[in-house]
This record gives C-alpha cells, sequence and structure tokens, in this order.
C-alpha cells in the first residue's frame, strides 16, 4: 500500500473510530447520567469519568494528526478540500475541549461543588456541547470517508 492510501485509511480508520466513540457517549452513557440524582452523577464522573478522557483524547488526537498526513499526501484539490473539512471539524472539537470540557470535567471530577456552576447545569451543558462534537466528529469522518472513496462530485 502508497503511502497516500495508507494515510487516507489511517484518517477515515481514526475519525470514525473518534466519532463512534463520542456517538456511544452520546447515545449509550449520557441517558445514564440522565437517570442519575446530581450528586450520583458527579461521583460516577468523579470515579469513571477519567476513562472516557483517556480513550477519547487520544482518538482525537490521531484523528487530527492522520488528516493532517493524509492532507499533505494528498495531491488533488476536491481530496485536499474534503480533508480540510475534516480538519477544520476535528480542530473544532478540539478547541471545544479546550475552551468548555476542561473546565467542566474538573468541575465534574474534583470532590468540591462550584459556587458558579450546580451539577445540573454542568450535566445539561457537557451533553449539549457534546452532541456539537459529535455532529462535528461525524461530518469529519463522512469528509475522510468521500476521499478514500475517490468521489469528486
Amino acid at each position: 500500500m502508497n503511502p497516500r492510501n495508507l494515510a487516507l485509511a489511517i484518517a477515515q480508520l481514526s475519525t470514525s473510530l473518534f466519532s463512534g466513540g463520542m456517538f456511544f457517549i452520546a447515545l449509550g452513557i449520557v441517558p445514564y447520567w440522565n437517570s442519575l440524582p446530581p450528586q450520583e452523577f458527579k461521583t460516577w464522573f468523579a470515579t469513571n469519568g477519567i476513562f472516557l478522557g483517556r480513550v477519547m483524547i487520544p482518538l482525537g488526537i490521531t484523528s487530527i494528526l492522520s488528516c493532517i498526513a493524509a492532507w499533505l499526501y494528498s495531491g488533488r484539490p476536491h481530496n485536499r478540500r474534503m480533508l480540510g473539512t475534516s480538519l477544520a471539524c476535528l480542530g473544532v472539537t478540539f478547541l471545544l475541549y479546550i475552551f468548555i470540557y476542561s473546565d467542566l470535567n474538573s468541575f465534574l471530577l474534583e470532590a468540591a461543588n462550584s459556587p458558579q456552576l450546580t451539577i445540573e447545569e454542568a450535566r445539561t451543558k457537557w451533553t449539549r456541547w457534546h452532541w456539537v462534537r459529535t455532529v462535528l466528529g461525524i461530518v469529519a469522518t463522512f469528509t475522510a470517508m468521500r476521499v478514500r472513496a475517490g468521489k469528486t462530485y
């Protein structure tokens, strides 16, 4: 397999895993969180939330790096546009992590409560922004798939 095809295959695989992980969290884990009382949710998150980060952060970074590699190897303008779209979507998910999730996760992972934010508000904000990230991840995946499939329209 030549480097161009390998880079594209890895970009497709990594973005698929990243968006699939976010989709699983949105449809499988968040409904469970919503069934818990606020303090129980915070206890669950403080105990288990770190594991989500240990999976999703490396998947996100791998997705970004593999899309950069595929973009660098791609010579066709259409492919570069599609991979650029994937990169833009993944970049926004990364920025959301920095500007939204780092504070939310810190609050949910620590034992003390915040005077500025209730547990319920944090859970609602986390869920709302997670759906934004999930949609961006799905768009990144489908644009990477269009390149891999070689579609030019």
